[in-house]
């Protein structure tokens, strides 16, 4: 198993990992699930921001974070905040935990100044807050989704 950062040979396996993990928790059904044309697209889009770590176990990703780094708006520190953090049952619990140290040596090595995690509401709730609360992390922001005009997500 290695840890390292996303190639562009890594889109099929990561675009199937999204996938599973769509398929296991429904995490992306309060934004309409997942079209992986649109995915790739976007990820493409923001690839001068995008900062991905894959574990790769015999040539599969079997996990994959996400973040996005750029300049906050408001007060002009340097960020990651995470778009997504993605693993198939095999590398959960500590072995996942590697990942996340990857891109916490990343980001002090180039200077981020503040770190933005997410959690699902309802996927190992408890067990995500205390790992984000052990790891120096804090509560600060929820969100809540709303359908409109109709549209059934």
């Amino acid at each position: 198993m290695e840890i390292r950062y996303f190639q562009d040979s890594d889109i099929p396996d990561l675009v199937k990992l999204v996938e599973e993990f769509q398929l296991e928790y429904g995490c992306l059904d309060p934004v309409g699930g997942i079209n992986s044309v649109t995915f790739l697209e976007q990820l493409n889009f923001i690839k001068e921001f995008l900062r991905v770590w894959v574990v790769a176990d015999k040539n599969n990703i079997i996990a994959a974070l996400a973040m996005v780094e750029f300049l906050n708006p408001f007060s002009g520190l340097k960020a990651l905040e995470e778009l997504f953090w993605f693993s198939l049952p095999i590398i959960r619990s500590s072995n996942n935990l590697l990942i996340v140290r990857h891109m916490e040596d990343y980001a002090q090595a180039e200077g981020v100044q503040y770190i933005a995690m997410s959690s699902m509401q309802g996927i190992n709730t408890d067990k995500m807050h205390k790992f984000y609360t052990r790891r120096g992390f804090r509560l600060h922001q929820r969100q809540y989704f709303k359908t409109l005009k109709g549209e059934k997500l």
